[in-house]
């Protein structure tokens, strides 16, 4: 498996949402839980960012400022139950 990911351009939305799903997918899998985050931020995938924002990165503060940027319902709720846990 990779370490890199291979930024690309390309006219078909699902064949990009495929390549980062496979990027952040490689990235988790190997620990690097920063580069996941960014391949999840392109993908906007909001919910990813925050869970592995949370979950690896142990970074609540910088969780709630994704949140708050992108408006995420269950982003919030992830934070929601961390502050009740």
């Amino acid at each position: 498996m990779s370490n890199m990911c291979i930024t690309i351009f390309c006219s078909e939305k699902s064949l990009c949402d495929c390549l980062y799903f496979n990027c952040f997918q490689a990235m988790e899998a190997t620990g690097n839980f920063k580069k996941a985050a960014v391949a999840y931020e392109l993908a906007r995938d909001y919910e990813g960012m925050i869970r592995i924002t949370l979950d690896r990165l142990n970074d609540p503060q910088e969780a709630v400022k994704i949140v708050q940027e992108t408006r995420s319902i269950e982003g919030a709720k992830m934070i929601a139950k961390l502050e009740i846990d």
